[in-house]
């Protein structure tokens, strides 16, 4: 009689892997585009708009932008624009990303994050920044899979989908999406919550040059042996996991000359300059 419990949790356990997911999109083999000497991209996440007590940034961030003479081929926002999902932060986030687009001259993509699927968010989401959360683009050579884990989870079509597209994709491959694979043990919680679908992810992933998020809220990356790189990316609202109030967004460059990429952090001090750091150079996979 005390084994039946047992075997009912193990089938909920495994169950979170097999349940339908509310997710939109699909994803297929983009176009080839031209590959390009480099590629430069500027990588914002957690953005948290409407959080009380945070810092915001926003206009200091354009302001910098502005003057700073950079020239990007794409913005791209990995999650958590808003702090719950309401209208008037969607709204504000779209005013702020449109506004950073026309700024730097270069198109933006912005993925959902968990945060941004509260109270309803999801359809608030889809009905400003597209309806697909799951879904394809092409640019400098490289194929952009942008995956919905807004839950902690992938979802089975989503996988399926994932696996039936890369196997017919000769382009290389970046993925992007706001929840990590793996953030460290010491913060594994942040991490996606089911097993078989990490399992799965990091098989998927060995086709992929990188895989770029953010969600835990400081920056940390993994390189898997003869493999992808995982980058998670630190927070645009100021607020990482041990209370450091420090605005940060991030440049991420890939240098298909030397088959390099170059991330650097740039963040505001106290003193309200703006502080550039490299963090890491490295090869990217074969």
């Amino acid at each position: 009689m005390r084994r039946l419990p047992l075997l009912l949790c193990f089938i909920l356990l495994l169950s979170c892997s097999l349940q339908v997911q509310d997710f939109s999109g699909s994803f297929s083999v983009p176009p080839q585009s031209p590959q390009t000497s480099s590629l430069r991209l500027l990588v914002l996440t957690d953005l948290h708009i409407g959080k009380e007590g945070i810092e915001d940034a926003r206009e200091d961030f354009l302001a910098w932008l502005e003057t700073s003479n950079a020239s990007y081929d794409q913005i791209l926002v990995l999650g958590d624009l808003t702090q719950c999902g309401l209208q008037y932060q969607m709204d504000s986030a779209k005013a702020f990303l449109d506004e950073a687009s026309r700024i730097a001259g270069c198109p933006y993509v912005a993925l959902i994050g968990n945060h941004d699927i509260r109270n309803g968010g999801r359809r608030r989401f889809e009905s400003l920044f597209g309806q697909n959360t799951y879904y394809t683009f092409a640019l400098g050579g490289y194929s952009f899979y942008v995956l919905d884990t807004a839950s902690r989870l992938v979802g089975l079509q989503q996988l399926q989908s994932l696996k039936d597209t890369i196997a017919n994709d000769s382009n290389r491959k970046i993925a992007l999406t706001h929840m990590p694979i793996y953030c460290g043990i010491d913060c594994i919680e942040a991490s996606l919550c089911d097993p078989y679908e990490r399992y799965e992810l990091v098989r998927a992933m060995e086709g992929f040059d990188l895989y770029l998020c953010g969600h835990a809220h400081y920056g940390t990356s993994h390189h898997y042996d003869s493999s992808f790189s995982e980058l998670t990316f630190p927070t645009f609202c100021g607020i990482d996991r041990i209370f450091e109030s420090q605005v940060k967004w991030n440049e991420l460059i890939l240098d298909s000359s030397c088959n390099q990429a170059i991330w650097k952090c740039f963040s505001i001090t106290k003193d309200g300059s703006i502080n550039v750091e490299e963090i890491e150079r490295f090869f990217l996979s074969d």
